[in-house]
């Protein structure tokens, strides 16, 4: 069983809306290493990898899902990223307990032979050696493994926020398409009602060509948009199913709206929880950690490594004549760092690595200030939206859509009053639903970047 990371005790801790999946994801050790996934997935294995092996995989039962907690648990535990970075943690775990290890010691044997000219070993040797690595090298080597442990441990902790936060935002991407959906036939059947009242309006010379134009006119696009957002959920769907590893057929119910949280006070705010929390930096900082130990690891090289065995001699053959004594002898030997071309080659390359992941790590804390002022200001804008059309354009939209019905009553008024009454309260009501959806994913990239932990922002 893992260790669960401080992030994740702190979630979980604090009751976030995303901290259950942290549980879900201790049982992580539970799944089947590589050999097992040969047999779920023949399509894994090398050049087996073909369409009809692809859709047989994708192509299972199908599955209805409509709760984001089972969602967001299954994301953490069966997508095929979390799952390779988890993997990826192992191999670090496993090799970083032979990083600090003794090379294999060797044993060589020699055995005696008869030859004509006595020429030949003539009794049995052994030799059994182990080589010893400097101190330096030594207490390098264990260091930058574990270094490496620690990077893959926060590399997985990262890939874990990036599927939640790509599963949230194709959740609010399909509730989008679902609302829009909604609306669309809501006003296609209006808008045929109304193309034909047009009609007869026009037939009768109570009406307008204009009007009969443009109610065919809207009818026309509101058809369009209704295929359009019906292929629209379609596509998404797929995209969360790959993301799932779930049937390609996946069905998503209607989804109730993401609970937004508390707007973040202030960018630097945001900043600040980021670089206190963002698993990416910590394995960043790991990377660098190791190519420091890979410096320290080169400039030791003027420590001679040490080789040190045991030796036993004798059995002479009875063909060679009278036999000898055993002998026992102990070995030493030093590897001696003369060539300086060695080791000034070797020095700048473990120079030159340290400064590419260093470099690396300036070039991410620019673009998480940039991509986190791009989210908040998104989210900000998005949620100004949210208010405008909730609490001014759709109730003027409604208002204004029943004075123009009672108007066309009345004769007071024409049809085209109407006909735009309605165009502006559908355009409102896809207007209002697109920016809920970008205020979800505004928040969603946030907590990516913040490592979950938006409400604890100073």
């Amino acid at each position: 069983m893992r260790a669960t990371s401080p992030t994740q005790k702190g979630l979980a801790a604090r009751g976030d809306p995303t901290a259950a999946l942290f549980l879900v994801m201790a049982i992580m050790g539970c799944t089947p290493p590589g050999a097992a996934l040969f047999q779920t997935h023949p399509e894994l294995r090398p050049r087996h990898t073909t369409w009809e092996g692809l859709e047989q995989s994708t192509t299972r039962s199908p599955v209805s899902m409509d709760d984001y907690g089972d969602l967001i648990a299954r994301v953490t535990t069966k997508s095929p990223r979390a799952l390779a970075a988890w993997h990826a943690w192992t191999v670090s775990i496993e090799a970083a307990g032979t990083a600090a290890a003794l090379p294999l010691p060797r044993l060589r044997y020699t055995a005696p032979f008869a030859a004509r000219d006595g020429s030949g070993p003539m009794e049995h040797l052994l030799e059994l050696e182990q080589t010893i690595p400097s101190p330096i090298s030594l207490s390098a080597r264990r260091n930058a493994g574990l270094a490496r442990v620690e990077e893959a441990r926060w590399r997985y902790e990262s890939v874990v926020l990036d599927v939640i936060t790509d599963l949230t935002e194709l959740l609010a991407e399909v509730r989008f398409i679902q609302q829009a959906i909604l609306a669309t036939r809501v006003n296609e059947e209006l808008a045929t009602q109304l193309a034909t009242a047009a009609d007869g309006l026009f037939a009768r010379d109570a009406g307008t060509l204009f009007d009969s134009s443009r109610a065919r006119s809207q009818l026309a696009q509101l058809k369009v948009d209704r295929i359009r957002f019906d292929e629209l959920l379609v596509a998404t769907t797929g995209q969360v199913s790959a993301l799932l590893d779930l049937p390609t057929h996946l069905v998503l119910g209607p989804l109730a709206p993401w609970p937004l949280g508390t707007e973040p006070s202030s960018l630097e705010s945001l900043c600040r929880a980021a670089l206190e929390h963002q698993p990416e930096l910590r394995a960043v900082d790991a990377e660098i950690v190791a190519a420091i130990e890979g410096v320290h690891e080169a400039r030791g090289q003027w420590w001679p490594e040490l080789m040190v065995g045991v030796m036993w001699r004798g059995g002479r053959a009875e063909e060679f004549g009278m036999g000898t004594p055993d002998e026992l002898g102990l070995m030493l030997g030093l590897e001696l760092p003369l060539w300086r071309t060695v080791e000034t080659g070797t020095i700048a390359g473990a120079e030159a690595m340290l400064a590419e992941k260093a470099t690396e790590k300036q070039a991410m804390l620019r673009s998480m200030v940039a991509d986190i002022q791009y989210a908040w200001l998104l989210g900000r804008n998005a949620r100004r939206l949210l208010v405008l059309y909730d609490e001014t354009l759709l109730p003027e939209a409604r208002r204004s859509m029943g004075n123009a019905n009672a108007w066309q009553v009345a004769r007071s008024a024409g049809f085209s009053d109407f006909l735009e009454a309605r165009s502006s309260f559908y355009s409102f009501t896809i207007a209002r639903e697109r920016a809920y959806a970008d205020a979800v994913k505004a928040e969603a990239r946030l907590r990516r970047w913040v490592g979950g932990t938006i409400g604890d922002a100073p």
